[in-house]
């Protein structure tokens, strides 16, 4: 039977905080001696899970409302790897000079367990733990599992069989980064709801991403109180592949993959909504390769679609993270960008340098089939601010803006003014 680790710690909290004392057993805890605790040269807040910040500030305020009180927490180990802690709390103010101490008694999660009395498993559920296709898991108040299918062991490292699971901790078992993700929905049990529920990705010990419908329920003692939970994932990798190929075809361009018309409508109304509450800038760039059509006619249709997905993947390079590249259809590419200056000069300032880029871009040489093919596009671009133009408006202002770049012999850019309507008007 493995030995219980434990250590307790007393700080004050008034002014500084500051450890008091600490017992030996911290060592074998946290990997860190007594002395560099007592020194300052580590300090247990800083150990402490950032998602469990909401602790931390109870736990080290000088509020004494509740001097008791028991609850977990992860604490980061010497060796850089997470631990599930019980800890108990005692708080208590000296009347003569207002200060408060803390008493702290933090125990291993996982050596809990394995000190617990009863560690009897019926056969039934022994069978149904070997047997479902489901990933079945029980834990108890500290996170600690006590019941696990033999599923799960497809998703941890290191076990070979579900009995390898009892006694040990998401953070044990799981890249910390999935730990993390599964962990929330247990604090959320903990705190009291009926049923935490997410959809959550997993990765198996092959390296390959899946994803899990996941639910979690709570377990009551006799006294109503929460001993632990049940936990029942289902494999829903299969769907969410359907799905993603349902969207990929409703929204993005087959050959190129970048987002088609439709869902280039829908972010310019996204970001003229923004646009209006921010009061930035934002621009419309419509792209047409020149001469593509003689490429098409002389080469092939099959060399004019490298020619698009090689531009599609320049294009992607010359923009911000959050713009957006889309293609209109055909040789027709429309970028959006978001986010500019609050004032008009600094944003066309903007625009110019990116569309410089692109024309840039464009105008170096192409490999198709084994062959270089030198273009170029002709760009027309709009701005707009707020929601004072409607989409399509703005796109045709673009679109006036790129003929009026290709009238001035091709490969350069216009912005839109006024006076093109005048032009075309007359």
């Amino acid at each position: 039977m493995t030995k219980l680790l434990e250590a307790s710690l007393q700080l004050t909290l008034t002014g500084t905080i500051s450890v008091l004392s600490v017992s030996d057993g911290i060592e074998a805890l946290l990997g860190f001696t007594a002395t560099d605790y007592l020194s300052s040269k580590v300090t247990l807040q800083s150990q402490i899970h950032n998602d469990d910040q909401d602790i931390v500030e109870a736990l080290f305020s000088t509020d004494i409302s509740e001097p008791y009180t028991t609850f977990n927490i992860r604490i980061r180990h010497a060796d850089g790897r997470i631990r599930c802690i019980k800890g108990t709390a005692t708080k208590e103010r000296n009347n003569k000079d207002n200060s408060v101490t803390l008493d702290l008694l933090l125990q291993d999660a996982r050596s809990l367990w394995q000190t617990s009395a009863n560690q009897t498993i019926m056969n039934n559920f022994k069978a149904m733990m070997e047997n479902t296709d489901d990933y079945i898991y029980f834990k108890d108040r500290n996170h600690v599992f006590t019941g696990a299918s033999q599923t799960l062991v497809d998703l941890t490292d290191p076990s070979e069989s579900w009995t390898d699971l009892l006694g040990q901790t998401d953070y044990d078992v799981f890249p910390e980064e999935y730990a993390d993700i599964y962990y929330h929905l247990e604090k959320l049990v903990f705190s009291g709801i009926h049923v935490a529920h997410e959809e959550q990705e997993t990765l198996n010990n092959n390296g390959e991403k899946g994803w899990i419908d996941n639910r979690k329920y709570p377990m009551h003692d006799d006294n109503g109180q929460i001993m632990g939970l049940f936990g029942i994932a289902r494999d829903i990798t299969e769907n969410k592949k359907q799905q993603q190929e349902i969207e990929q075809l409703a929204f993005y361009d087959p050959l190129t993959g970048l987002p088609n018309r439709r869902l280039l409508m829908d972010r310019i109304q996204h970001a003229l909504t923004t646009s209006a509450r921010s009061g930035r800038v934002g621009a419309i760039l419509f792209l047409d390769l020149d001469h593509f059509k003689t490429l098409n006619d002389t080469l092939g249709h099959d060399v004019g679609d490298l020619l698009l997905q090689q531009v599609a993947e320049r294009l992607k390079k010359c923009v911000r993270a959050g713009d957006t590249v889309a293609r209109f259809g055909g040789d027709e590419f429309i970028i959006m960008l978001e986010d500019l200056s609050l004032q008009a000069p600094e944003a066309i300032s903007e625009v110019d340098y990116i569309a410089q880029k692109i024309l840039k871009a464009v105008n170096q040489a192409f490999t198709l089939k084994g062959k270089e093919y030198l273009s170029s596009t002709s760009i027309g671009i709009t701005l707009f601010c707020g929601r004072d133009t409607g989409i399509n408006e703005l796109i045709k202002q673009a679109d006036i803006a790129m003929y009026q770049a290709k009238s001035k012999g091709r490969n350069g850019l216009r912005f839109f003014d006024r006076e093109m309507l005048i032009d075309i008007d007359s």
